[in-house]
């Protein structure tokens, strides 16, 4: 004997997607009150559900099993407050305003990818915008059906976008910016709710056979999904690109500091030598000069400089031959640097200067004290070419990034070729020696 199925099959899958809802927030809702995370995250580490969510699903799902059980009055009450729900959310997102409704039924105690305590996600809050808006087929009797079936699949399309980005390791798919993520639970439970929509838009066809609307509501659902997933994927990859800067400028950071503290430290040792031996026979001095500038060619010059601030030694003279003789009071630059390290017994870092040598760069001075007796000055010059390419090492890096480095708003040298749409991944660290700031921006190259 054959039975015929009484129930229509539209019918049977709007009562289990309006279930499936129903349930999906029932347990997380339980365990919000009960501290199962297993219940709200899925996985530790996952992004939780947020409580205004699970109300959601609940609300949602009860909304489709009150129409199909004739019960209206019930679901048009319901899917506003829903709707209303997902804009008020909205609307805290887009003027960052707190209207107090995140934390109002449960005071969050899990923020993983959460910017906001207790607030759902943005694409989730559209989601039940999209849901809510439903209720207005009802004043639209003639068009029921097309709308619930397009804000269905409307839904659906943001879900899929989701769940996509979870399976494909894209954050960016399933979270708008920094803002809270939408969870994995989350997403799928929007594949059944949007899928609800659009099985409650066959029973309210009034003809026979598939809607005139599907063919045009697949296409738009593809399209979105793809233009969604490609906006996802651009968004990752800049985020990667832009953690790759993050890493580098962190990288050339440490690389700079330990570069200039050796630098330094090997003028120390000169200085120290000196002290400890009462002074230094000039012969003696230049040997060793020389010594460092053929282990060292960074050095635009090593000089020595006497009690009155005259430059007495010059190592190489070639080339140098401008600075020998020269009395360093005749600048303000050159004096302030001279006059903080006498004063401090400490060495000093003069700010940018034009050498008369031709070239700029900068000065760095090692003050000269055998017992309280000052005996002048081991004077290190250096240009600013020659140093942070050195420091960088950008001789093997230039096609990858270019290097801006500057002291206070004056650009002192630009290093590697700048990429216009290099300009949003820019990365900056700041370096302040002897109270100079040095401020170094690092941006990936046209090549990279």
């Amino acid at each position: 004997m054959k039975y015929k199925l009484k129930i229509p099959v539209s019918k049977i899958f709007v009562i289990s997607a309006g279930s499936f809802s129903l349930l999906l927030g029932l347990v997380v809702i339980v365990g919000w009150f009960f501290h199962v995370s297993l219940l709200i995250q899925v996985l530790p580490g996952f992004v939780p559900m947020q409580f205004n969510t699970a109300l959601g699903f609940f609300l949602s799902g009860s909304a489709l099993l009150f129409y199909v059980y004739k019960k209206n009055t019930y679901t048009l009450v319901i899917m506003p407050i829903i709707g209303f729900i997902g804009f008020l959310t909205l609307i805290e997102y887009l003027f960052d305003i707190n209207l107090g409704i995140d934390e109002l039924l449960m005071r969050h105690y899990i923020d993983v990818e959460t910017s906001h305590p207790g607030r759902m996600a943005p694409n989730t809050a559209l989601c039940f915008l999209l849901f809510g808006l439903s209720a207005v087929s009802y004043r639209l009797q003639q068009y029921r059906s097309t709308i619930l079936g397009i804000l269905g699949l409307l839904i659906i399309s943001l879900a899929v976008t989701a769940l996509m980005g979870y399976v494909g390791g894209i954050s960016t798919a399933y979270g708008w910016g920094q803002l809270t993520r939408m969870a994995v639970h989350t997403s799928i439970g929007f594949c059944f709710l949007g899928s609800g929509l659009c099985f409650l838009s066959f029973l309210e066809k009034k003809s026979v056979g598939i809607p005139d609307w599907i063919p045009f509501a697949v296409v738009i659902t593809m399209l979105t999904i793809s233009v969604l997933l490609w906006q996802a994927v651009k968004a990752h990859n800049n985020l990667s690109i832009n953690e790759l800067m993050k890493l580098e400028a962190l990288l050339q950071q440490k690389i700079v500091n330990r570069y200039i503290d050796e630098r330094f430290n090997a003028l120390e040792r000169m200085a120290e030598r000196w002290v400890a031996s009462g002074g230094t026979a000039q012969d003696v001095w230049e040997r060793d000069a020389r010594r460092y500038i053929e282990d060292q060619p960074i050095y635009q010059a090593l000089e020595w400089v006497d009690p009155k601030y005259q430059v007495q030694w010059v190592i190489p003279q070639e080339g140098n031959e401008a600075a020998i003789g020269l009395n360093l009071k005749f600048e303000g630059k050159r004096l302030a640097a001279l006059e903080k390290a006498y004063e401090s017994r400490m060495f000093a870092v003069s700010r940018a200067i034009d050498f008369v040598q031709g070239g700029k760069g900068f000065l760095i001075f090692f003050p000269l004290f055998i017992e309280d007796k000052f005996d002048g000055f081991i004077l290190g010059v250096f240009t600013f070419q020659k140093f942070f390419t050195a420091a960088f090492n950008l001789e093997s890096r230039s096609k990858d990034i270019s290097m801006a480095i500057h002291e206070g708003e004056t650009e002192l040298l630009t290093i590697g070729e700048k990429a216009e749409q290099g300009k949003q991944y820019n990365q900056k660290f700041d370096n302040n020696i002897s109270d100079v700031p040095w401020q170094v921006n690092i941006q990936p190259s046209e090549q990279f």
